[in-house]
């Protein structure tokens, strides 16, 4: 949803609802909110002086929350077994199946799995200048994931899987970004 008041007053709300069959049942679905707001100052009456040069000022503000089920396999909630091998007494992991071979455990399940979700707010300036031929933008922003999705090395024995995927801690990050870019001056023969 989003609103405008006189071009100049920007105002926008989305609301996600997600699901993904990578997570158990109890864990796929999610609402992701998000907001943000403008002003497009180069448009107000005081601004008026400045419009043989200045062709656009704008700031903006951003929150919102994302969420992450890229880049992990469907199904890691589930333990799984894999069958086959030549039949006969094994030790270890394996189990025999008689003359049809051995069943043994595949990768490392966990129940848990969740998703990944991130939160992150943003402080922008739009410009433009010189009929839109010197234009740009400046950003600061901050970024927090919580329930990152990571691969833990498991250390080995008791499990004989190197890796289980799960949720880790949070990560932060924050920065800024500036964009300064230019058009072509058009020249008359």
């Amino acid at each position: 949803m989003n609103y405008s008041f006189k071009e100049r007053y920007l105002l926008e709300a989305n609301l996600r609802y997600d699901g993904t069959s990578k997570f158990p049942t109890n864990l796929k679905w999610r609402w992701f909110p998000s907001f943000s707001a403008g002003w497009v100052i180069s448009e107000e009456g005081f601004m008026s002086g400045a419009r043989t040069w200045l062709d656009q000022l704008k700031l903006r503000a951003s929150v919102g929350w994302v969420g992450n089920d890229q880049g992990i396999g469907r199904f890691l909630y589930v333990q799984y077994y894999n069958t086959g091998g030549q039949p006969g007494w094994n030790l270890g992991p394996e189990y025999n199946l008689g003359m049809g071979g051995t069943i043994s455990e595949g990768d490392l399940a966990n129940p848990d799995l969740r998703w990944e979700k991130k939160f992150e707010y943003n402080l922008g300036l739009d410009f433009a200048f010189l009929d839109n031929r010197l234009y740009g933008s400046f950003d600061a922003y901050f970024r927090q994931t919580k329930d990152l999705l990571w691969d833990y090395e498991v250390p080995t024995p008791p499990y004989q899987y190197p890796t289980l995927l799960a949720n880790a801690g949070p990560m932060h990050s924050y920065g800024v970004e500036l964009v300064i870019s230019g058009a072509p001056v058009k020249t008359t023969n």
